[in-house]
């Protein structure tokens, strides 16, 4: 509890997930599985990352998904994958075995509950093998049905600390080691930080998901009819007393609070309240699973009600409504560590400006651009080695599972930090000298055969894109032959050039590597806004993530549309301008850098995401410049969770007065703003030759 009201002085640190998988765990192909006893198949109804899942149909007693994977003897490691099966069904266990996995016969397992929705599954292992197989096992021989939808498999590092808490520390065990280990795309780093405390009123001033019968043309009233619906999704503490407060017209008006747990599934009701109209109230207390809520405002029946003035606090009293009030602090910028949480950006404010210690270089493109060579080492069946010189470059050496240098391959496969003299697809930063970044690639990537001595032109244009053969499609160059050369997703020789290629390749996704610096950097983080006060008392301060700050729009319109739109898709006679993220929700709309979200209505359809927003073409100003600010809803695929900040505070009388310090909050988000809003307009006077 805070004794006395005082401004915030805030830092964050940075966090990276690795997923050891790539981006095969999404399960959007099941070419990259082996199944053994299944039907599998690409499944696009029932899925929670990306489009798809992969559908088990056992078809024997024995049911196997499975894969093998390059890992570091002695070195701990979590799996975690998600499935929904059917409540009647024997149901499949998460496995790892040093050996290949053909029965039961496992050296970790656990159990995945079964209850018809999607739930996580997990175990940790320290394997005694460089290669062993991981995935899923069912053994039954039952007839009843045995389906299951499987997605969001990860394979993270951890350290001997992580390790020895899981299963053991209640915060390490269940739904909340699900909530701090993620599902993501290969590696990410948290981007977008945001902390925010949400004020008195914890509910802000529109719905943030309506149904097509819901419409909100003012702040605090919604009007709805039919049952669909209308919620907020917020995030909540556990074991808190909240108190609920709003007032409804219509006998029809239904509200009711639902607790969500670390997996995303929603418990029985927090608080129902019976259909009515009046002013209504209520106090209830979350579980000590509880990490978010949804609040549900709709009717009871097919007819007309209206909610307004919705307030939800903290404590066990409802007070006078108050609008929502959230001081923020966003920050444009992405934090990065090592996979154990060590060797870590962070962000940090003084006096008045944020600053990032930055220790880590991110998403360095190595293309064919690169001065790649060929390295003169013994040849090795099935790869090649390859080597790019320090020059112009600030790492550190990397040596063998020091985990100081990340290599993304074009398909999303992390390259492991291992000798690339020992495996296949590996990469280190020499010590001692140069610190030059050795790789080894497979033949099979490349098309270079086991005694061909690749130039480095050859190399360069393998980094561009292109895969060599020796005339005939799928045949490696050994030598003899034609040198040719396809694209690397190619079918056939059509389109195939016979000189080394030295531009991209159609669709290509270059190699990116991530650094440790030799030495920290202190910079300007220009994409930083905001301020955090705290109340004497409670305070509901939320640490977040994958907040995309004021991205430029330009909204559209058309002759069968009496509105301008953001991030709209598929709207009659507009244009398409969906944002470069799918959306979870719009935050802010900012006219010239001035915040004009309340001249903006919210709706659900026709969006690229969640969300999107219109306005009159009668107050439209063609003339003005738009940004928004939102929250990107594929995580995964943008952002690691964060999961780590230090929120000081005064705590003296010496601080200053209470009665201060919200006005300063406010003030200084909105001068920062102002701020911005100059230095646009300064841009677009010079841009006009002003």
């Amino acid at each position: 509890m805070v004794a006395q009201a005082s401004t915030a002085k805030v830092t964050i640190y940075g966090r990276t997930l690795v997923n050891l998988l790539g981006t095969d765990g999404n399960c959007e192909d099941k070419s990259k599985w082996t199944f053994i006893g299944n039907s599998a198949s690409d499944d696009t109804t029932t899925f929670v990352y990306g489009s798809r899942s992969i559908k088990l149909v056992p078809t024997s007693n024995h049911n196997i998904m499975k894969r093998q994977v390059a890992l570091t003897i002695g070195k701990y490691y979590l799996l975690m994958a998600q499935a929904n099966q059917s409540p009647t069904a024997t149901g499949y266990k998460i496995v790892q075995r040093n050996s290949d996995i053909a029965d039961g016969t496992v050296d970790a397992s656990q159990n995945m509950t079964i209850d018809g929705t999607w739930r996580t599954g997990y175990i940790k292992f320290s394997p005694t093998v460089s290669n062993p197989y991981i995935g899923l096992y069912r053994g039954g021989s039952d007839s009843v049905d045995k389906t299951a939808f499987v997605d969001g498999f990860r394979l993270y590092e951890v350290d001997a600390a992580t390790y020895a808490k899981i299963d053991v520390d209640p915060e390490y065990s269940g739904d909340k080691l699900a909530d701090k280990f993620p599902y993501v795309d290969s590696a990410k780093h948290v981007q977008g930080a945001t902390v925010r405390k949400a004020g008195k009123n914890l509910l802000s001033a529109y719905v943030d998901s309506l149904t097509t019968s819901g419409s909100q043309s003012v702040p605090y009233v919604l009007d709805t009819f039919g049952t669909g619906s209308n919620k907020f999704n917020l995030n909540a503490a556990p074991s808190q007393q909240y108190s609920i407060s709003f007032t409804a017209e219509g006998s029809d008006a239904l509200f009711s609070i639902y607790s969500v747990n670390a997996s995303g599934a929603q418990e029985s009701p927090a608080l129902y309240l019976s259909p009515g109209a009046g002013t209504k109230n209520g106090t209830f207390t979350t579980r000590s699973t509880t990490v978010a809520l949804v609040v549900y405002l709709q009717s009871n029946t097919s007819a007309a009600v209206r909610f307004s003035n919705w307030q939800l606090e903290l404590g066990s009293v409802a007070t006078s409504f108050k609008p929502h009030n959230a001081d923020y602090i966003y920050l444009q910028t992405n934090l990065a560590s090592k996979p154990d949480g060590s060797v870590r950006d962070l962000a940090y404010e003084r006096e008045g400006i944020w600053y990032k210690e930055k220790l880590w270089v991110t998403g360095v493109v190595l293309d064919g651009s690169a001065a790649w060579s060929n390295h003169a080492a013994p040849l090795y069946a099935g790869s090649k080695r390859v080597y790019l010189n320090n020059t112009g470059q600030n790492w550190v050496a990397s040596g063998a599972s020091e985990d100081k240098s990340r290599v993304t391959r074009f398909d999303g496969v992390i390259i492991p930090n291992i000798d690339p003299g020992i495996v296949t697809d590996a990469q280190v930063i020499s010590g001692g000298g140069p610190f030059n970044l050795y790789m080894s690639v497979s033949n099979a990537l490349t098309g270079f055969g086991d005694s061909y001595v690749p130039s480095n032109a050859d190399w360069k244009a393998y980094f561009y894109g292109w895969k060599m053969n020796n005339g005939t499609f799928g045949t490696p160059y050994d030598g003899t032959g034609t040198k040719t050369w396809t694209v690397w997703n190619a079918t056939s020789n059509t389109g195939a050039v016979t000189t080394a290629p030295t531009s991209m390749a159609a669709g290509w996704t270059p190699y990116t590597i991530d650094y440790v610096l030799a030495q920290s950097i202190e910079e300007v983080i220009l994409g930083g806004e905001g301020v955090i006060s705290l109340a004497s008392g409670g305070n509901q301060v939320e640490l977040l993530e994958g907040v995309v700050l004021r991205e430029k729009v330009v909204p559209t319109t058309g002759g069968s549309t009496a509105d301008y739109h953001i991030n709209a898709v598929g709207v009659p006679s507009a244009s398409d301008n969906p944002l470069k993220y799918r959306n979870s929700k719009i935050l802010k709309v900012f006219k010239n850098g001035v915040d004009d979200t309340a001249n903006w209505s919210f709706v659900v359809t026709l969006a690229y995401g969640s969300q999107r927003v219109y306005q009159s073409k009668t107050i439209f100003d063609a003339s003005a410049e738009y940004t928004v600010t939102y929250t990107v809803l594929d995580k995964h695929t943008y952002t690691a969770n964060a999961i780590e900040a230090k929120v000081e505070y005064q705590s003296t009388a010496k601080s200053i007065q209470g009665v201060i310090v919200q006005q300063a909050a406010d003030n200084t988000t909105q001068i920062e703003i102002l701020v911005r809003s100059m230095a646009e307009m300064y841009k677009r006077v010079k841009a006009l030759g002003g």
